[in-house]
């Protein structure tokens, strides 16, 4: 069962690796007080990772290695034991659960009540994720192994509370997002570490960071539509209400892109079409990735009327978010500015 009831967790501030990766380049960020240290990248030789997925562990470890000796040459006096890697596109299926539990009012939540409406949650959650899996990919034997689950909104009596232990009220509504990942992919994640000679300290869905980024600068109740452009895919994350509702992954990033930005804008519109669940997406976009330097993309997304098709509310209006935005120093762009989004991971452990 996760630790959702450990709330006063206290996190230690020793500094700790944080990595992304795609299939030409490994980002590696040394993080201490969720302030990035330094960093380093490495080029991937084709092959070494496939679609998100590590197939030649020896030379990823051999480039991420090399980034780390780099990175601690420049701080000695640094000792990170943990890694923890940021991941996304389908080799991560996110979803937020509700449940709802009628209680008696004379009575007070006890911690029973509490996990029984967590394991509910919990396994709604998987049984929603094997069946996105399914849509996507034909497979009903997949498993997948959780990998967080935050709990983002807990409500006594529509009334918002920290911890509904001890109160009394008639209805308890918890809502938690949640994120899996297939037990093979971890595994090579775990290795991987091991080879480093560091810890895993964890595996966290990156469109998951972003929005976390954005809820502390846009408002507890923000609704936007996010586009996280990766070299292979593309994340697109709906929210509304300061809750991650939906995800999509589609599977062209900024090399496609930056091949053909014409057959990259017809996958993104086919990808907002194929959303099941939303109504309306939300006219603020924010976006951030590779490919973003090109002037033609910013003119095309703006020239393209996208409501024309999709359920906007209005014109969508598009926000290419900056490393300030995100708490980071300036000069951190594309990879490095996704690869930075792990700088608040220790608040999720």
């Amino acid at each position: 069962m996760p630790n959702f009831l450990n709330f006063l967790k206290k996190h230690s501030s020793d500094s700790y690796f944080g990595a992304t990766f795609n299939s030409v380049g490994v980002n590696l960020m040394l993080f201490k007080d969720a302030y990035p240290l330094h960093y380093a990248q490495e080029h991937l030789t084709s092959g070494v990772v496939l679609d998100g997925r590590v197939v030649d562990k020896e030379h990823f470890v051999q480039s991420l290695n090399v980034c780390v000796e780099r990175i601690l040459s420049q701080l000695p006096e640094e000792k990170p034991k943990e890694i923890f890697f940021g991941v996304g596109g389908n080799n991560c299926v996110g979803n937020t659960v509700t449940a709802r539990q009628q209680l008696d009012a004379q009575s007070k939540i006890s911690k029973n009540i509490l996990t029984g409406v967590y394991k509910e949650i919990e396994q709604n959650g998987l049984d929603e994720a094997l069946e996105a899996v399914y849509e996507t990919s034909g497979n009903r034997d997949a498993q997948l192994e959780s990998i967080l689950n935050e709990p983002t909104s807990i409500m006594l009596d529509n009334q918002v509370v920290y911890n509904p232990v001890g109160q009394s009220g008639e209805l308890l509504e918890i809502q938690v997002f949640n994120a899996y990942c297939p037990p093979p992919f971890i595994d090579a994640l775990e290795d991987i570490a091991r080879g480093l000679k560091l810890e895993l300290g964890g595996v966290f869905p990156l469109r998951y960071l972003l929005f976390k980024k954005l809820k502390s600068k846009l408002g507890a109740n923000y609704d936007a539509t996010l586009l996280s452009i990766h070299a292979d895919f593309t994340d697109i994350s709906v929210v509304f209400g300061g809750n991650l509702v939906k995800n999509k992954t589609l599977p062209l990033g900024s090399t496609s892109l930056e091949k053909d930005l014409d057959f990259w804008m017809d996958g993104l519109e086919l990808a907002f079409l194929e959303f099941s669940g939303v109504k309306t997406f939300a006219n603020n976009v924010y976006v951030c990735g590779s490919g973003l330097e090109r002037t033609d993309f910013w003119e095309m997304l703006e020239w393209r009327e996208w409501e024309e098709k999709i359920p906007f509310k209005t014109k969508p209006v598009f926000t290419k978010l900056d490393a300030g935005f995100v708490d980071l120093p300036q000069d951190y762009k594309g990879d490095l500015l996704i690869c930075g989004l792990l700088n608040i991971c220790k608040e999720l452990v």
